[in-house]
């Protein structure tokens, strides 16, 4: 597949709100709203951006890049479930 056909592809899912990811089958698409609902172990396996393909990589050109990546993207998600706890107290929802 050509790059710009590819970056085509990726752009256009983006816009209908689709994550493509490539696997060894080729690519996969999926609703955004459907991949998050996964434990972000497995969003980061997907996206080969577990922390034992990023240290494997470690010294390729995007290697230190992905792997602090894979850091905010764990950061972000315990943060987001964190504070999701905290307003489901806040409403009075029991977790």
């Amino acid at each position: 597949m050509a790059k710009e056909e590819l970056r085509e592809i990726v752009l256009d899912e983006m816009k209908k709100g689709v994550i493509v990811f490539r696997t060894i089958e080729g690519l996969v698409k999926q609703p955004l709203s459907e991949f998050v609902k996964q434990p972000i172990e497995g969003q980061l396996y997907d996206i080969n951006r577990d922390m034992a393909t990023c240290l494997a990589f470690l010294d390729e050109p995007m290697g230190v890049n992905n792997f602090a990546s894979m850091f905010l993207l764990t950061y972000y998600y315990e943060k987001c479930n964190e504070l999701e706890k905290k307003l489901k107290e806040y409403e009075g929802v029991q977790v």
